[in-house]
């Protein structure tokens, strides 16, 4: 088995807290419609003022003009590198590429873990390191499946797996996408979109009980994350979490 003692730590520091700015409320009367601006202070909303509709269309037409904007500029950015995009070399944390799968690695990563439960506003845990992962996407099933490793080491046909210690994650180790689906190009050259599904993904529960070991200490998933974000703990890959098989028998079964 590879260990690795001092894995290389990536640092992930593109999530942020989404923030609203203002909110407009539109009142129906017999007089038509009157409409009211409100700043937040934090997330809570304050006494609004009231605005005329010309000020309110010169708002959404400046959201539009925005949004139209950086659309422009991401597709300025997808068409400029088209071209050396036709000639890019295989990341060097995929596996394996073929009509039908796609695998690839990320060694342990330290960045927040979100999670929206029972409908509430998303939280993040922001002291966690990810343990390393490996990706089997299957192309034909539209289907990601995530497993847990040991160490930053690229995997062997011999690695052992682990049951991923993550909500949303199936016993079946395929992770529901719900609100973020996988994009619709599936190739190495967009692995960073597809495991952001998972990253950048805020779950609403644990789907199984193998995730995770407990102890007496520690009654479910969510308090073993807690947990670790108190005390900036990495996951022991070895002791903390159910292994599943090689890497061989994981391909031959996806």
């Amino acid at each position: 088995m590879q260990v690795q003692k001092e894995p290389r730590l990536s640092i992930n520091n593109q999530h942020k807290d989404p923030k609203p700015e203002f909110g407009l409320v539109f009142f129906d009367s017999p007089k038509g419609y009157s409409v009211t601006r409100h700043e937040f202070h934090e997330e809570q909303m304050q006494g609004g003022v009231i605005i005329d509709t010309d000020a309110v269309i010169k708002l959404l037409e400046k959201v539009k003009d925005t949004n139209d904007a950086a659309k422009a500029a991401q597709a300025k950015e997808q068409a400029k590198g088209s071209e050396v995009a036709k000639y890019s070399l295989i990341p060097q944390n995929v596996l394996l590429e073929s009509d039908r799968l796609l695998v690839w690695h990320t060694p342990a990563t330290k960045c927040p873990m979100w999670y929206r439960m029972s409908g509430t506003h998303p939280k993040a845990l922001r002291n966690v390191t990810w343990t390393p992962l490996l990706f089997v996407l299957n192309k034909h099933r539209e289907t990601l499946y995530v497993f847990a490793l040991e160490s930053d080491e690229r995997p062997t046909l011999d690695t052992m797996t682990y049951y991923a210690p993550l909500a949303n994650v199936f016993d079946s180790h395929y992770l529901c996408q719900g609100s973020a689906p996988l994009p619709k190009q599936l190739s190495s050259s967009n692995i960073q979109e597809i495991q952001d599904t998972l990253y950048m993904s805020a779950f609403d529960g644990f789907k199984h009980s193998l995730a995770i070991k407990l102890s007496d200490d520690i009654p479910d998933q969510r308090a073993f994350w807690d947990r670790k974000n108190l005390t900036g703990e990495m996951v022991d890959v070895a002791n903390e979490l159910y292994p599943y098989e090689k890497l061989s028998k994981v391909l031959e079964e996806l």
